[in-house]
């Protein structure tokens, strides 16, 4: 039996949408580890200014790098809604199914 005996290109976006889901879902452990080690640095500063300044940066950064990863997971999402005519969103996103 061939494998992509199923396979249309209304099928395509579905796999894009599956493929976002598992990367956010990366993404996301990616982020809170990294939260939690910029939380560390906090600590670590210790009153130090130019640690204390980096720390900061680091986080700023941090938050900025998590609202641009559910800002593409949300695009990516939106257009493989629009492009299957779906009209049923999902009631939670990231349920990779």
């Amino acid at each position: 039996m061939n494998q992509f005996e199923n396979f249309t290109l209304q099928s395509v976006p579905k796999i894009f949408a599956g493929l976002a889901c598992y990367a956010v879902r990366f993404a996301i452990i990616i982020f809170v580890v990294w939260m939690v080690y910029t939380g560390i640095r906090f600590l670590l500063s210790r009153g130090d200014p130019t640690a204390y300044g980096e720390a900061k940066k680091m986080f700023f950064y941090s938050l900025v790098g998590g609202l641009v990863i559910y800002g593409v997971y949300t695009i990516i999402l939106t257009i493989s809604l629009l492009v299957t005519g779906s009209t049923n969103l999902p009631w939670v996103p990231l349920s990779c199914s």
